[in-house]
């Protein structure tokens, strides 16, 4: 693996990730929101990095999605731990998200063999839209924000598939499905 600047990025919130579910586990809330704010402003940096020195890569992409999956799966489980009341009362939401993440990995496996980053601009907004939600729900009890994100989840992922049903491989960083 090449040590540039966005993969030295991603590894960091690799890293830092199951640290939100230590934050969870001693009741450390404040710290939760902070690890959690950065870790999303690193997820941008990763991004922007990458095309800023040219440095876009398949490898770089999959540290990326990686680092994404363990940054929402440990904020879920730390979210939990620190705010039971509020994941019961989401939970249909939480559900949806779940499983709407679930969906185009498994249409990616079917089709290609392996799981799939695209990077499209919906998935970009999509991601910035779910932190606002996870830190309005965690900061303010506010369920509106995660509600609107959960809306752009499902948009999200009805153009992951229809952009894997549309090529004959995978691809990184495509802007959207009118590129397919």
């Amino acid at each position: 693996m090449r040590l540039n600047v966005p993969n030295i990025i991603s590894l960091f919130r690799i890293a830092a990730a199951p640290f939100l579910i230590v934050c969870g586990r001693y009741g450390a809330d404040a710290a939760f929101i902070a690890l959690f704010v950065l870790l999303m402003v690193s997820d941008v940096l990763d991004g922007f990095a990458a095309r800023t020195l040219h440095e876009v890569t398949p490898e770089g992409a999959r540290l990326d999605s990686i680092g994404d999956t363990l940054t929402y799966l440990a904020a879920a489980a730390g979210f939990w731990l620190l705010w039971p009341g509020i994941v019961e009362r989401e939970l249909f939401y939480v559900l949806v998200v779940i499983a709407l993440y679930l969906l185009p990995g498994v249409v990616s496996l079917y089709r290609f063999g392996c799981l799939v980053s695209y990077h499209t601009w919906l998935t970009k907004l999509t991601a910035v839209l779910m932190a606002a939600g996870i830190f309005f729900l965690a900061a303010d009890d506010w369920p509106v924000p995660f509600h609107i994100a959960v809306f752009f989840v499902l948009l999200e992922v009805v153009e992951n598939i229809y952009i894997t049903l549309h090529l004959d491989a995978p691809r990184i960083d495509l802007r959207g499905w009118w590129e397919v």
